[in-house]
């Protein structure tokens, strides 16, 4: 994992295997964002613009805030979804709060909270492409 000063850290990660699908998991520490190698707080600062010193190259950067907005509104959707299950009344439509938004504003850490809660919530997201025979 490569850090915010530009140091690469290795770690060994848990690999397990889930009893109800059969599956390994690899389990990640809340510092680590699934498929990338720089640090969840390094992202995070570049994706809301809160620190200008990040280390990776600028395609990289430009990488990350592309599949960010990509995935934004599916992001909002598990959020939304998982708080009408919380509270048992579905989430108002017609309501101009974005519970991503609002988890942003509350500041560091969002983005580990976000993939912890979309990961562990199940729910997969759906590929952009597909092949019909």
């Amino acid at each position: 994992m490569i850090e915010s000063d530009g140091s690469r850290s290795h770690f060994s990660l848990r690999r397990l295997k889930c009893i109800d699908c059969g599956k390994l998991h690899t389990e990640l520490p809340s510092f680590m964002v699934p498929h990338k190698h720089y640090a969840s707080e390094v992202i995070e600062a570049e994706l809301d613009g809160s620190r200008d010193d990040c280390h990776a190259d600028q395609s990289t950067m430009d990488r990350w805030k592309k599949s960010f907005r990509d995935q934004k509104h599916w992001f909002e959707g598990v959020l939304r979804s998982l708080w009408s299950k919380d509270r048992g009344k579905h989430f108002p439509l017609l309501d101009k709060i974005s519970l991503l938004q609002s988890t942003i504003d509350k500041g560091p850490g969002w983005l580990s909270f976000v993939h912890q809660v979309v990961i562990n919530s199940g729910m997969k997201s759906h590929t952009q492409f597909a092949f019909c025979p």
